[in-house]
C-alpha cells in the first residue's frame, strides 16, 4: 500500500492485487464499476469524498495509473509459503510446481472434496450449456479449494464442514493473489481438470501440464505419501 493524495484528501492506495482482498477484487471484476466507484472501494473512501476531493477527469487520470485493475495477478505459479488468516500464521509445507503429482500434502478427504467442489460448481456455472468453464468461473472456483486445504493447516485435522465455513474468512482476509495462486495449483492438478484450460486461463498458467493419468492413479500416489 502506498500513500497519496487526491486532491486534499489523503488515502492509501494498493499497488497491486496482493494489496487487495478476494472479495474486492470479484466485484471489480464482476461489476460495471466507474472510476470512483473503483477508487473509493480500493481506498476505503466513501464515494462522496472521492467526488468533492478533485475534479472527475484528475480521477480518471489517477485511476489508469494503477494498471493491475485491469488484468489478473502476475506469477500466479509462486505457490506462497505463508497466509496470515487472522491472528494465525499458515506455513505450508514445500510444493514443486515440476512435480503434477505434489498436491502439497493434502490428504485424499481433501482430493475428494475439491473434486466434489468443482464438479458441483461446474454444473452451477454451465448447466445444460456444452462448453467450458471461463476464467471468471475458474477464480469463482479458487476460494473454496483454498479453504479446503488451509482448513487442515488450521485445525491439525481435516473437516469438510469447517471448511465450508472458513470460505467467506478467505475471501475477505486473503489477499486475491494470495487466493487465485492456491486455487489454480490445485485447479491445475486435480483429475476432474484433464479435460483442459480455457485459452484465456491458460495464458496465465501456461508453464502447468494436464494431468495425463485418472483418479485412481492419483489416490494411489496420495497414499504413498501418507506417513
Amino acid at each position: 500500500m502506498e500513500q497519496y493524495k487526491i486532491g486534499k484528501t489523503p488515502i492509501e492506495m494498493p499497488t497491486g492485487w496482493h494489496d487487495v482482498n478476494y472479495n474486492k477484487a470479484i466485484k471489480i471484476l464482476t461489476e460495471d464499476l466507474n472510476e470512483i466507484q473503483t477508487l473509493a472501494l480500493l481506498t476505503g473512501r466513501s464515494e462522496k469524498e472521492i467526488r468533492t476531493a478533485t475534479d472527475t477527469e484528475t480521477i480518471f487520470y489517477f485511476m489508469n495509473a494503477f494498471l493491475f485493475v485491469k488484468g489478473l495477478p502476475q506469477k500466479i505459479n509462486e505457490f506462497p509459503r505463508s497466509v496470515k488468516l487472522g491472528a494465525d500464521r499458515l506455513i505450508f509445507p514445500f510444493v514443486s510446481y515440476a512435480d503434477e503429482f505434489d498436491l502439497g500434502k493434502a490428504d485424499v478427504g481433501q482430493v475428494e472434496d475439491m473434486l466434489l467442489m468443482i464438479t458441483k460448481m461446474n454444473k452451477e456455472f454451465i448447466g445444460d450449456e456444452e462448453r467450458i468453464l471461463t476464467e471468471l468461473e475458474l477464480i469463482q472456483i479458487t476460494p473454496f479449494l483454498v479453504a479446503i486445504y488451509l482448513q487442515k493447516i488450521l485445525d491439525g485435522k481435516y473437516n469438510g464442514e469447517k471448511a465450508l465455513k472458513l470460505v467467506d474468512r478467505v475471501k475477505e482476509e486473503l489477499s486475491f493473489k494470495e487466493v487465485v495462486s492456491i486455487g489454480t495449483f490445485f485447479l491445475s492438478r486435480l483429475p476432474s481438470f484433464n479435460n483442459g484450460h480455457p485459452n484465456l486461463w491458460r495464458k496465465y498458467n501456461s508453464k502447468v501440464k494436464k494431468l495425463k493419468r485418472g483418479f485412481l492413479n492419483l489416490i494411489q500416489r496420495l497414499v504413498s505419501l501418507l506417513p
